[in-house]
């Protein structure tokens, strides 16, 4: 018997790797529906049969180099199925349905971990899809056409700084406009897989399995909603001679609503999110506007509440009360993962109360985005800085602010990059380890 055929029989006896399906995934699989799970389970059956190929042919690849064989062809199957390994994700379409199985496979131990399940089922086109288009069509036209009126008339206001924003915000509309209206297009006659949400905190991990044409559409989508509504609003500024400034007023709040509900709309597709993602930022986006140095004490409660939350006997308020620790999860490795989570959380929240208070002290009352908008709106569309929505827009004051910081940083990281041919972000992680390495010598000093 030769080498390989020995190596093989032994290899069969026990091919299958062990299978290690995650908390997440098992939950997320028992969300799912009959028909649904008999695929998945089809999915799994081919990803272990992929592994067991793979093993096979490393081990005759192995063998085959002891007896100094050529192994060219046998070299590139083995690299097919390692980079296949390698993608950690498996997908499968079934017509009407893309299973996507999320998983890590590793070598050394031959353990194969199961860890996430994603849903696509196929988008179909609507009438309502048409509708939409024939009515974002309708509107685009529309400003462009009262701007056209306008200059014809000779009826533009006689303010120049207001002409100058006019004419730039004018063409980057149009040129937005066009390129939103042929994506849309685009998109509608794709009839691609849109991705399935099962829950809030799965739609955080996202963002690599939405297409890259929907998320760029989003953005562009966002940016041309945007120059719409600072057109439409710096158009109806000034009373105009001989137009009635009633059906301009409405037609104003029409498009102002208009913009607002596909901004949002807009803002889930670019951040593949669902619409509980809208609230919670929303949300946090309000807390945000009602902080201020003088209710300090409120954020305090409310961390502390958090800080409560955060720890390993959160299972205890849920319904089914199943502790995740219990039975064969009750390891001291599985403790230890959770205590360092557990402790991982608490600092985070800790570091971002000390940034939030820093950001707050910067800023203080100052508004930005909000006296942009009162300056560009109508002045009936124009908002108190102590309404809802003012403190909405001090929030999204401070979200810019924090997003402004985070990308600046990245660009000074890019920059040292280019130049010192070395990221900034690794090296400030070098010297952080070797302070919690010092920290922790004189924390457990002593211990024998």
């Amino acid at each position: 018997m030769s080498l390989w055929r020995r190596g093989k029989s032994c290899l069969m006896k026990n091919n299958k790797p062990i299978i290690k399906r995650g908390f997440s995934y098992n939950n997320m699989f028992s969300a799912l529906d009959e028909s649904t799970k008999k695929r998945v389970i089809k999915i799994e059956i081919r990803l272990i049969r992929l592994i067991e190929r793979f093993k096979l042919k490393n081990e005759k690849v192995k063998l085959n180099k002891k007896a100094k064989k050529n192994i060219f062809q046998e070299e590139k199957l083995l690299k097919k199925y390692k980079q296949r390994i390698n993608k950690k994700e498996i997908t499968r379409v079934y017509g009407d349905q893309k299973i996507l199985l999320e998983f890590f496979y590793d070598k050394k131990n031959d353990k194969l971990f199961l860890n996430s399940i994603y849903i696509f089922d196929k988008k179909l086109s609507k009438k309502n899809d048409k509708i939409l288009l024939v009515l974002h069509s309708f509107v685009f036209l529309l400003p462009i056409g009262y701007s056209i009126y306008l200059y014809h008339k000779e009826k533009l206001p006689n303010d120049k700084e207001l002409e100058k924003k006019l004419l730039y915000i004018f063409g980057s509309y149009s040129l937005l406009g066009i390129i939103f209206l042929y994506r849309k297009i685009k998109l509608h006659l794709k009839n691609e897989y849109k991705l399935r949400k099962i829950s809030f905190f799965e739609s955080l991990n996202i963002s690599q399995y939405t297409t890259n044409y929907s998320s760029v559409t989003g953005l562009i989508s966002l940016l041309f909603f945007s120059t719409q509504f600072l057109l439409v609003n710096l158009l109806a500024m000034k009373k105009y001679p001989d137009i009635n400034f009633n059906i301009i007023l409405l037609l104003t709040i029409f498009i102002d609503l208009y913009c607002l509900i596909n901004l949002l709309i807009s803002f889930l597709v670019t951040t593949g999110a669902n619409f509980t993602f809208l609230v919670l930022c929303l949300a946090l986006t309000l807390f945000l506007g009602i902080i201020t140095r003088d209710n300090w004490v409120l954020v305090t409660l409310f961390l502390a509440i958090i800080s409560i939350i955060i720890s390993k006997d959160i299972w205890r308020i849920s319904e089914d009360r199943v502790n995740p620790l219990g039975g064969a999860h009750d390891t001291s490795a599985n403790n230890d993962i959770v205590d360092r989570n557990v402790y991982v959380l608490k600092l985070i929240l800790g570091s971002s109360s000390l940034i939030l208070y820093s950001i707050i002290s910067i800023l203080g009352d100052n508004t930005i985005i909000l006296d942009f908008y009162n300056k560009n709106s109508i002045s009936a569309a124009r908002i108190c800085k102590n309404s809802f929505p003012g403190i909405i827009f001090i929030g999204f004051d401070r979200v810019l602010f924090m997003l402004f910081c985070y990308v600046f940083i990245h660009l000074i990281n890019v920059i040292y990059k280019i130049f010192c041919k070395r990221s900034l972000i690794d090296i400030l992680k070098c010297w952080m380890s070797s302070i919690v390495k010092n920290i922790s010598a004189l924390v457990y000093r002593g211990i024998k």
